[in-house]
């Protein structure tokens, strides 16, 4: 619906704002609300490469594309499909600023090689913004089988930032959260202000779905 766009847009806008304004975020929007855009514009708006850590292959491979198409080339991935070889050129194109985004698995970030480039970074330039997309994930998978899920914010926090008075900004992003997820993200990111957790005053109701049972 029209009122349900306009809400979307002020969202988005309102996360946007926040993220240029270095608050960590989470933004809590329905498929189709524009949750890439939040970091893709924000990301070309802040200084230095924008880091973007995905669950799933597909899901890398499709924003991957996306941006492809939409002319942005500078894009950087690495993932299981890839060559060590292939690996080693991404990691040192992205360390050398070749790219503005940089997408990678949470489990990367458990590699010592690959944490020693991304701590090296920053000194050159800022790694100003670092998204977790699909941020439900932090809790509804982290405690289970992706352990590389756990000590997220922290460790892009320690690992992008120039330091302590100069940290990365942390976006979470996700389509669906129940209150204790919600809880377990807030925690992980370390978001303390409630009002930099955005949700759709509508909710999530989907009139177009219903369960019969």
């Amino acid at each position: 619906s029209l009122v349900g766009s306009e809400m979307c847009i002020r969202d988005r806008y309102g996360t946007i704002k926040k993220l240029l304004n270095r608050e960590n975020t989470i933004a809590l929007l329905p498929t189709g609300g524009g949750k890439s855009i939040i970091f893709q514009l924000s990301g070309i708006l802040l200084p230095g490469p924008t880091l973007v850590v995905d669950p799933l292959i597909s899901l890398i491979n499709d924003q991957f594309v996306n941006l492809a198409n939409l002319g942005l080339s500078s894009t950087g991935k690495t993932t299981s499909q890839l060559t060590a070889t292939q690996k080693d050129i991404v990691q040192k194109c992205f360390a050398s600023g070749e790219y503005l985004f940089m997408y990678i698995a949470p489990e990367r970030l458990q590699i010592q090689e690959f944490r020693a480039s991304l701590r090296s970074i920053p000194k050159r330039m800022p790694i100003s913004l670092t998204v977790v997309d699909e941020a439900h994930t932090v809790s509804e998978w982290g405690h289970d089988f992706r352990p590389s899920y756990l000590q997220m914010g922290r460790n892009l926090e320690k690992f992008c930032s120039v330091n302590k008075d100069r940290k990365t900004t942390v976006v979470g992003l996700t389509g669906t959260a129940s209150d204790n997820v919600l809880k377990d993200i807030k925690v992980e990111l370390d978001i303390k202000n409630n009002d930099n957790v955005i949700i759709p005053p509508q909710g999530f109701d989907r009139k177009d779905i219903s369960f019969k049972y």
